[in-house]
C-alpha cells in the first residue's frame, strides 16, 4: 500500500512539473530540459526503490496483511530472514507459497511477534512445521545461570570465550 501511495504522489508531482514545463517550453530551453530531466529522475527513483522493496519483501513488513492472512518471519535453512503472509486455515494451520512450492506451518499461539506497524504473526523455520518460541531457547539461560549473571553482554563474552576454547557442550 505504501509503495502505491508513493507512486501516486510521484505521478501527481510529474503532472505539476508537466504543467510548469508546458509554460516554460518556449521561454527557456535550459529550464525545459531540467524539468524533463527531473521527471525522468523521479521515474527512475521510483522504479529502483520499488524493485528493492519488492525484492527483499519489505512490503510485507510495511503493509498490513489482507483479511484472513497472517504475517510470518521465516528463518531459512541458510539462516536468511524472510517475510511473507500466510492464509489462515482452521486449527492454526497456515498455508503459503515459498519459491513456487506449497508450504505450511501450524501457529499454536505461543510466542507471537509484532512488527512496528502492528502486524501480528509468528516466527517460523523452513525445516520445522510449527512456529518457533524464542523463550524456549535455553543455551543463553544455561550460560547465564552457570556464571550467575543476567547481563546479556557478559553472556555474549562468555559464549565467545567458550567457542574459542572449543567447548560446545551447550548444544
Amino acid at each position: 500500500m505504501w509503495l502505491e501511495v508513493k507512486i501516486v504522489f510521484s505521478i501527481i508531482s510529474m503532472v505539476f512539473i508537466g504543467i510548469v514545463l508546458s509554460q516554460l517550453i518556449f521561454l527557456n530551453m535550459l529550464f525545459s530540459f531540467l524539468l524533463i530531466m527531473s521527471i525522468g529522475m523521479i521515474i527512475i527513483g521510483d522504479m529502483l526503490i520499488g524493485s528493492k522493496i519488492k525484492a527483499c519483501h519489505a512490503d510485507k513488513i510495511m503493509d498490513h496483511p489482507p483479511l484472513n492472512m497472517e504475517f510470518w518471519a521465516m528463518i531459512t535453512l541458510n539462516n536468511l530472514l524472510d517475510f511473507g503472509w500466510a492464509v489462515k486455515k482452521p486449527y492454526g494451520k497456515r498455508e503459503f507459497m515459498y519459491h513456487g512450492q506449497e508450504a505450511s506451518y501450524y501457529n499454536n499461539g505461543d510466542a507471537q511477534i509484532h512488527t512496528i506497524n502492528g502486524n501480528h504473526g509468528c516466527l517460523i523455520h523452513e525445516d520445522h512445521d510449527e512456529n518457533l518460541n524464542p523463550d524456549e531457547t535455553r543455551i543463553a539461560a544455561k550460560i547465564a545461570d552457570e556464571y550467575q549473571t543476567k547481563n546479556i553482554k557478559d553472556v555474549y563474552y562468555k559464549t565467545k570465550f567458550l567457542e574459542k576454547k572449543g567447548n560446545t557442550s551447550y548444544d
